[in-house]
């Protein structure tokens, strides 16, 4: 007697994963949740890669020629659109400027922008202080950049209750010296609370985890 065997068809579902952006030799490349990859500009001059909260653009840093006379790093705010349907288009130009806060204020060496959830804004870093950077935010609709406070690092938190609050570092002066201070703040940057280090770390994987 011969015996058949007969081997049914076995799909494996691939665990879809978190899109992702990243800067690979000065150039944006975005990996969709299957792993697959695109790369999105080809200038060498980009870093720091945001995704929007729906997934749809990355804002980043292009880094340009310094010819404007000054010692910061020259650099812009620029979108891309991760289907391509719309050209790259520039947000923000760097200009020279004064220390004080306000319409004059130097806007140079930006770093970390990252999108509010509904996409109108871009909050930032930009270069002010030796022991500070200015924590800026960009409205899309208007053009108007505005200083929020001056601080170490920013995280806009993507879920939960707080989604499109402000997580923010600051490092005040005290009689003993320069000491952390973390903070939860609005989408304007108004202060809510003060928070510990453990609960601000907390906190901040709602500002990391897609």
């Amino acid at each position: 007697m011969r015996s058949v065997v007969v081997l049914g068809a076995l799909v494996f579902a691939m665990p879809l994963l978190a899109q992702s952006v990243s800067a690979v030799n000065g150039n944006i490349v975005f990996t969709d949740n299957r792993g697959g990859t695109k790369q999105i500009t080809a200038g060498h001059s980009d870093s720091d890669p945001s995704l929007s909260f729906d997934g749809r653009q990355i804002v980043f840093v292009r880094h340009t020629a310094n010819d404007k006379g000054f010692e910061a790093d020259w650099t812009e705010l620029w979108i891309a659109h991760v289907d391509g349907t719309k050209a790259t288009s520039r947000v923000l130009v760097g200009h020279d400027g004064a220390s004080p806060p306000g319409p004059t204020m130097l806007l140079a060496e930006f770093s970390k922008p990252q999108f509010s959830p509904n996409g109108q804004r871009i909050y930032f870093m930009s270069a002010a202080w030796a022991t500070s950077a200015a924590i800026d935010v960009l409205d899309l609709r208007t053009g108007k950049v505005i200083f929020l406070f001056a601080g170490v690092d920013v995280d806009v938190i993507q879920h939960g209750r707080y989604s499109g609050f402000l997580l923010g570092t600051t490092v005040p002066l005290t009689k003993q010296g320069r000491i952390f201070v973390y903070r939860l703040l609005d989408a304007d940057g108004r202060r809510v609370k003060r928070m510990s280090e453990t609960d601000f770390m907390k906190f901040r994987k709602l500002a990391t985890t897609r």
